[in-house]
């Protein structure tokens, strides 16, 4: 009998053992992302540009993308050089798989076509999605999209635009003068503008943004934080208008791609 009892101690005690290292190593794995967000959240939101997929080191890392994106727990995501059906990302949708893994709501915004093949702008949500337009802004070399998604949330209908603008000045003003500005100033708050706008701080095009909307990088004085680590410069951003309160900025250094993800957390 006192064997019997021996034995069920022994295997009780195997389990507690069992469970507190499970558990130790669970919030391990989770504390390299969580522990820059502060308590007490209100919206999170995730800007980040993919590279579709691929890591600076040029190896497919969607599957660790997702693992992220789970990790930091945003509740919109905007996405930015996001594949569908092309050979160099294995013919994933990436739009549709990063939404599947984290179980969110998604929208895209095709910018590319070849063939069967897409690439552009990608709107992830935990809540719903009531309605997505995808705005094409001509260029001369490479078509660029300004992605424009309205979530509710409670009773809130609250505006995402997500873009990638380009890599010639005269194109970004064009494209920000006649799409990105006209919509600020003619549609109410709250509303979020992120993206990949390959320029940095300080310029023509920055300053045009900043008359309509606020950079969350300078309020919370971020502004020289870099974003794209092979020049060292900030080239990503998220604006706002109508948000009640920024609570956090963060820049996480990354490396699942060539640009580093940017997270807030604000209230509206």
């Amino acid at each position: 009998m006192l064997v019997i009892i021996k034995k069920k101690h022994q295997t009780l005690l195997m389990l507690i053992i069992l469970f507190v290292f499970l558990y130790a190593t669970y919030n391990v794995h989770r504390s390299r992302f969580m522990r820059i967000i502060p308590e007490g959240k209100k919206i999170i939101l995730l800007s980040f540009n993919i590279h579709y997929g691929i890591s600076a080191n040029k190896k497919p890392v969607i599957d660790e993308i997702a693992a992220f994106i789970l990790e930091v727990e945003p509740d919109i995501v905007a996405l930015q050089e996001g594949d569908r059906f092309w050979l160099r990302s294995l013919f994933i949708d990436q739009g549709k798989f990063l939404a599947e893994k984290t179980g969110m709501n998604y929208a895209y915004g095709p910018n590319i076509k070849s063939g069967i093949s897409e690439f552009g702008n990608c709107i992830l949500s935990k809540y719903p999605i009531e309605h997505v337009e995808n705005i094409k802004m001509s260029s001369d070399k490479e078509t660029r999209g300004l992605l424009i998604a309205k979530i509710r949330i409670k009773d809130i209908l609250f505006t995402v635009l997500n873009t990638h603008l380009g890599l010639n000045s005269s194109e970004r003003l064009r494209h920000i003068k006649s799409y990105i500005l006209p919509y600020l100033q003619n549609n109410k708050g709250p509303i979020i503008l992120a993206g990949d706008f390959n320029v940095e701080p300080g310029s023509s095009e920055v300053n045009f943004i900043n008359e309509e909307a606020k950079d969350t990088a300078s309020i919370n004085k971020r502004s020289l934080v870099y974003t794209h680590p092979k020049t060292n410069k900030r080239i990503d951003y998220i604006f706002y208008v109508g948000i009640t309160k920024l609570l956090s900025y963060n820049v996480i250094p990354l490396n699942l791609s060539d640009h580093y993800p940017i997270l807030i957390e604000f209230e509206i």
